[in-house]
C-alpha cells in the first residue's frame, strides 16, 4: 500500500514505497499529485531521512514560501479553514483542481520556485501520468516512452531534468552512436527502479540530467511564460449582496468562496427552497424583513438605506473565472430569482434599487448592477446554508456587531468585465497556435504526422473496408514489426 498525504499536515504519514513508484499510483480525475524530496541533511537519497527537527522546519519554510507566492489566488477547490495547497516533505501531497487546469499549472510554477529557493527535488503527476511529458510530447527523445519514464523526470533547481537511459548514454536519440566519454562510466550506473535510487542518480549526474531534459524544459517554460501574473489574471472580482454573516465568513477567509460555490452548484431544487427559507430567518434578516414589509414602494434614500440600515452588505468578492461561471450559470436563473424575490429582504433590496451618489447613470446602470449583485449574493448565501460538515452552523453563529474584520464593499456594485463568459478565449487560441508551432518543429525534425495519417488511411483502404479486413486464411496473425515497417515505408 502507498499511504497518501492529500492536503493537510495532520493527515501526513510517511510514504512507504513497497516497490511501487509514484507515477504508477492511480489518482482521481482532476487531481495533481507530487512528492517534494529533501536533498540535504543526509536525506532520503543517502538512505536515511533527515532529522525530524530539520524536516519540520524545512516543511514550514516551504509552505510559508508557497503561501506568500500564492497570496490572492483563489483555488478551484478549498477547505473551510485549511489552505488548499499544503506541501509535505518526503511524502506525497496533492491538490484537487477539478475542471480548472490553471490550478494544476500554477502548482507546477510554485513547485519550480520551491526548487529554486530550497534544496529539494520534485516529482509530479496526475491521472494521465507524467503530464509534463504529455505537454512536451513533440520534444521528447525517441527512447523516452511510458514504460521507461517512471522516476526519470524531476523538477530540480528550477528546471525539468530527465535522467538518461544508462550511464554511457549522452541523452541523444541515436542508440547506435558511440557517445563521448562520460563521467557516468567512472562512477556507476543510473538506477531509476525506485524514487530513492533515482534521486541519488539525479544528485550525482545533475548536469547530464539537465541536458537530457532541455527539450522538455523548453516546452514547460513556454507554458509558464507570464506566471505568476498570468495565473492572477484568471481572478474575477464582482460585488455580491450578502447577509453580514456570510460576508464575514468570506472576509475572514476569501478562499471559502470555492466552498460556497460548490455547495450551491451541487444543490437540488428542494434544498435551495429550504435554504431560502432559512436565509430569511437569519439573525438580523427577519427583523429587517418585517420592517421592509411595512415600507411603501421603496421611495427612500438609497444611500442611507443600503449603507446604514440594510442587513445586506455589497461585498467585493474575488473568484477565479471557473468559480464565477459556475455560480452564475448553475441552475435556472428564473427559478433562482423567484426564490430571491420570495425573501423579503432581497425583494425590498431589489425593489428600492436606485440612486447612488456620484453614479453617472443612477437610473439604469446601477439598477442592473445591483440586481446582478443581489442575484450573485443570494446564490452564495444559499451555498452558505447548504454547507457540509456542520459549517452552516459556523455561518449562523457569527455575530456581525462584535466583529472587527474589514469587509471590502462597493456601493456602486462594481464588477470586472465578464464578457469572456460568452466569447472565445484568447488563451485557447494561443494554445492552439503553440500546438501548431510544435507540429511544425516536429515536422522539421523528420516527423510528419500528415504522412503517418496518409499511410494509415492507405493501409485501411487497401487491406480492408468498413466491414473489416478480408483474408483467406482462417487464422489471422498480427506482427507489429511488419505493421510498423509498412507504415514507415
Amino acid at each position: 500500500a502507498v499511504p497518501c498525504v492529500h492536503l493537510y499536515p495532520s493527515a501526513a504519514v510517511p510514504w512507504t514505497m513497497d516497490g511501487m513508484d509514484a507515477p504508477s499510483c492511480p489518482t482521481e480525475e482532476g487531481r495533481v499529485e507530487f512528492v517534494v524530496w529533501s536533498t540535504t541533511g543526509g536525506g532520503i537519497a543517502a538512505g536515511a531521512p533527515p532529522a525530524a527537527g530539520h524536516q519540520e522546519q524545512l516543511e514550514r519554510e516551504i509552505n510559508a514560501f508557497v503561501l506568500q507566492l500564492s497570496s490572492g489566488y483563489i483555488w478551484q477547490h478549498g477547505a473551510w479553514d485549511e489552505p488548499p495547497l499544503y506541501v509535505p516533505l518526503n511524502r506525497r501531497g496533492s491538490l484537487v483542481f477539478g475542471v480548472n487546469a490553471d490550478d494544476e499549472w500554477y502548482v507546477v510554477y510554485l513547485l519550480r520556485r520551491v526548487t529554486e529557493a530550497f534544496e529539494v527535488a520534485v516529482q509530479i503527476w496526475d491521472e494521465d501520468g507524467e503530464f509534463l511529458l504529455i505537454e512536451a510530447a513533440y520534444s521528447l527523445p525517441s527512447w523516452l516512452e511510458p514504460a521507461s519514464a517512471p522516476n526519470r523526470v524531476w523538477i530540480f533547481r528550477g528546471a525539468v531534468h530527465c535522467l538518461p537511459r544508462a550511464a554511457q548514454d549522452d541523452g541523444g536519440d541515436d542508440e547506435t552512436s558511440s557517445p563521448s566519454p562520460s563521467p557516468f562510466s567512472a562512477t556507476g550506473t543510473i538506477d531509476v527502479s525506485t524514487p530513492e535510487k533515482a534521486l541519488e542518480s539525479l544528485l550525482r549526474y545533475a548536469e547530464r540530467a539537465k541536458a537530457c531534459g532541455e527539450g522538455i524544459e523548453g516546452c514547460i517554460s513556454r507554458k509558464l511564460v507570464g506566471y505568476p501574473a498570468l495565473a492572477k489574471e484568471t481572478m474575477m472580482q464582482a460585488t455580491a449582496c450578502l447577509p453580514h454573516q456570510v460576508a464575514l465568513c468570506l472576509a475572514m477567509n476569501p478562499q471559502r468562496v470555492s466552498v460556497l460555490a460548490a455547495a450551491y452548484s451541487a444543490s437540488l431544487a428542494k434544498d435551495r427552497k429550504k435554504a431560502a427559507t432559512e436565509l430569511g430567518a437569519l439573525p438580523g434578516m427577519a427583523e429587517a424583513a418585517r420592517e421592509e414589509d411595512r415600507r411603501d414602494d421603496g421611495k427612500v434614500d438609497h444611500e442611507q438605506k443600503v449603507q446604514d440600515k440594510h442587513p445586506l452588505v455589497p461585498m467585493v468578492v474575488t473568484f477565479n473565472r471557473w468559480l464565477y461561471a459556475e455560480v452564475v450559470q448553475s441552475h435556472d436563473d428564473t427559478a433562482i430569482e423567484g426564490l430571491m424575490r420570495g425573501c423579503a429582504v432581497y425583494r425590498a433590496y431589489v425593489h428600492c434599487r436606485g440612486r447612488t451618489v456620484g453614479d453617472p447613470d443612477p437610473d439604469q446602470n446601477i439598477r442592473e448592477r445591483q440586481l446582478d449583485a443581489a442575484m450573485l449574493g443570494f446564490k452564495l448565501s444559499l451555498g452558505g446554508l447548504l454547507l457540509p460538515d456542520g459549517h452552516t452552523d459556523d455561518v449562523v453563529r457569527l455575530k456581525p456587531d462584535t466583529s472587527t474584520v474589514d469587509i471590502p464593499t462597493s456601493y456602486s456594485f462594481t464588477r470586472d468585465d465578464d464578457s469572456w463568459l460568452h466569447e472565445p478565449s484568447a488563451r485557447l487560441n494561443e494554445e492552439l497556435d503553440e500546438r501548431e508551432r510544435e507540429l511544425d518543429h516536429a515536422s522539421a525534425s523528420g516527423f510528419n504526422p500528415d504522412e503517418l495519417v496518409g499511410r494509415m488511411r492507405q493501409f485501411v483502404e487497401t487491406m480492408s473496408n468498413v466491414e473489416g479486413a478480408v483474408v483467406e486464411d482462417e487464422e489471422v496473425k498480427f506482427d507489429p514489426e511488419v505493421f510498423l515497417s509498412i507504415l514507415r515505408g
